[in-house]
């Protein structure tokens, strides 16, 4: 109530309503020290309504907080009530006033970097040049001097053969041109042999070149011998590069739990956004969320200026599942991403699926058995040092075992 003492020299009348333990007192109070009221009604035992100028009121409330009585502001003036809503259109408008002030002066420093190039010259040494000559996040615009920056990073990258520096907004934008050789591609003919990378039933072999030393049936590991890289009979033998496939079966599985009774949340589509910005570790809102939802999820959207968080409103719910249906739904999903993963020549076999149900959860184990080439060439020069790579080879001619 104390908001309307700023506007005491506006000559507007408000209405009042006090309940106290004692009215006759009260207006005698108000007499001995000649705060004038009007329209004095007496609605009960313990309740007087009155009419009085404003600039009584802080009078009023002293009596009321002695005599322990409780004030309440029933109506104002139209005047007066003019006065407080320009109290707070005022406050309104010096904080927007801040606020853009503020975001207009943040708007003369870069606060991004954005770096594109091709696929050799990688961001982080584009950056390391751009910071070695003093620009980083936070350096006002003015002091950005965009082709000599152009110069600099052709200059110190031999890799770059052109760029381009331009400020957008708070974004510095650098994009760059790489020069350099496309890489030769070599037929691999160095001798070596071909191993298993994975477990797994060997089920066909496929030679062009080299001796097979497993035969379909066997169950090879992971680092297993597969095709030698010798060729000829005891005793005539002679090195040479081994080429070919073996094709074997290969197991992969999935294990999932989910209950099938419970609780959960239910997006009911209404939602409350709010606004504001950081300023010195304190926020300053826009507009804020009052509490409206009992139940709710908060995203947050982060930004350099006005951030917002939204509040979805959700409703609590209890569910129960099909066995039958979430089983056949996980088997899609996995049949699915397990397809996405597999090379043009690998194929699922079959998919084995086990399954029970323990207090309330179902318990699903899926497991695909896939057709693949398991084997990988290691060169003989690299056997011990390096990771296998995977043998490219063209032939015309076919050996199958």
């Amino acid at each position: 109530m104390s908001k309307f003492n700023v506007f005491s020299f506006v000559n507007g009348k408000m209405k009042l309503k006090i309940v106290t333990k004692n009215p006759e007192q009260l207006l005698n109070i108000f007499w001995k020290r000649e705060i004038k009221v009007v329209n004095v009604r007496r609605e009960n035992l313990y309740t007087l309504s009155l009419t009085i100028k404003s600039e009584y009121l802080s009078e009023i409330e002293k009596v009321c907080e002695e005599t322990n009585s409780k004030l309440v502001v029933e109506k104002v003036g139209r005047i007066l009530k003019l006065a407080t809503n320009f109290k707070g259109y005022i406050t309104l408008i010096s904080g927007l006033v801040i606020s853009f002030g503020i975001l207009f002066s943040l708007s003369f420093f870069i606060w991004k970097i954005d770096i594109k190039g091709d696929k050799h010259v990688s961001p982080y040494e584009i950056r390391r040049v751009i910071k070695e000559l003093g620009i980083n996040k936070g350096i006002l615009k003015s002091k950005i001097n965009t082709e000599f920056l152009e110069e600099q990073i052709v200059t110190k990258n031999k890799n770059v053969l052109w760029s381009k520096v331009r400020v957008q907004g708070s974004t510095l934008q650098v994009e760059v041109v790489e020069s350099f050789r496309p890489p030769v591609i070599e037929i691999d003919n160095s001798l070596g042999k071909i191993v298993a990378d994975k477990d797994g039933e060997v089920v066909r072999v496929y030679t062009q070149s080299g001796t097979a030393v497993v035969k379909p049936g066997d169950i090879v590991k992971k680092g297993d011998l597969l095709i030698d890289g010798y060729q000829g009979k005891e005793g005539g033998t002679y090195e040479i590069t081994p080429v070919g496939s073996v094709i074997a079966k290969t197991f992969l599985e999935f294990e999932e739990s989910i209950e099938l009774e419970g609780v959960k949340s239910v997006n009911t589509k209404n939602k409350e956004t709010e606004y504001y910005i950081e300023i010195f570790g304190k926020k300053l809102y826009f507009k804020k969320y009052k509490g409206e939802f009992e139940n709710f999820e908060k995203v947050s959207y982060d930004s350099k200026f006005i951030k917002k968080n939204i509040y979805y409103e959700v409703n609590k719910s209890s569910y129960t599942l099909d066995p039958e249906n979430v089983k056949k739904d996980l088997v899609n999903y996995y049949t699915k991403n397990v397809k996405q993963n597999l090379k043009d020549t690998d194929v699922i076999v079959s998919v084995l699926v086990k399954d029970e149900i323990i207090e309330n959860k179902l318990n699903i184990k899926i497991s695909f058995v896939i057709e693949e080439d398991i084997g990988v060439k290691i060169p003989k020069t690299e056997e011990i040092e390096q990771t296998p790579q995977k043998s490219i080879e063209n032939s015309n001619s076919t050996q199958i075992t």
